[in-house]
């Protein structure tokens, strides 16, 4: 599909496996280091599901506007632009994605909780259901546990799948549980910044890690995120 619509490889070993795997799992949780094109590949995934699986819904969600709308839904944007085919077929906008004709069933969304904490906020998050219900939650760390309850509720019916992604910034929450006492839902991919068996060393700077290590040192978290 990514040579058909984009006239490009697999770039990073870590990729090929988490596409590989991509259909047949319905709990996906990816953590990673920065530059590793993990927002790249959500934004692929999006566009993926939505040029092959008839009327599915996806809501994209991030912990602010910002990080969404100048991260994956910029993204998305991007690799649309990009591809000859899903430029043709698939209609953008600032906070939509949709297949052309079909405006009304069949898109994905670029959604942030309302400014408001706790169940409140979740709600605003609520209320999608179709057969196909996707939810993509990038810089997952920083989304509250109440927005990802609510997303994961979509999943009642229907094929429905979701996928977290972030840097590990918190020692709690769903995203740090889908790694530990969850792990056995989730399908898992743990990717370091300067992991060269994952990652493809041409499309990495390697000074990233040793300049981050030398300012802060091995045990800061800045380091380790």
């Amino acid at each position: 599909w990514l040579q058909e619509n984009f006239e490009i490889p697999i770039t990073h070993p870590w990729q090929r496996g988490y596409f590989s795997d991509l259909p047949n799992y319905s709990h996906i949780a990816i953590r990673s280091g920065n530059g590793v094109s993990k927002t790249c590949s959500l934004a692929l995934t999006t566009l993926w599901l939505l040029s092959t699986q008839p009327s599915t819904r996806i809501q994209c969600t991030a912990p602010s506007e910002s990080q969404l709308f100048q991260g994956l839904w910029a993204e998305i944007a991007k690799w649309l632009r990009r591809s000859y085919t899903l430029k043709h077929s698939l209609v953008w906008s600032q906070t939509k994605v949709a297949m052309r004709g079909h405006e009304g069933e069949w898109w994905a969304v670029a959604r942030t909780a309302r400014p408001m904490t706790g169940k409140e906020g979740a709600e605003s998050m609520q209320g999608i259901h179709a057969d196909e219900t996707i939810a993509i939650v990038d810089e997952a760390s920083g989304v509250d546990d109440a927005t990802v309850a609510a997303l994961l509720g979509m999943m009642a019916t229907g094929r429905s799948k979701i996928i977290l992604a972030g840097n590990p910034i918190r020692k709690s929450g769903i995203f740090y549980d889908a790694f530990h006492k969850l792990a056995h839902l989730f399908k898992c991919y743990h990717i370091a910044s300067n992991d060269f068996t994952k990652l493809d060393r041409r499309l990495v700077n390697p000074e990233f890690a040793e300049t981050i290590l030398a300012i802060y040192g091995e045990n800061s978290p800045q380091y380790y995120f």
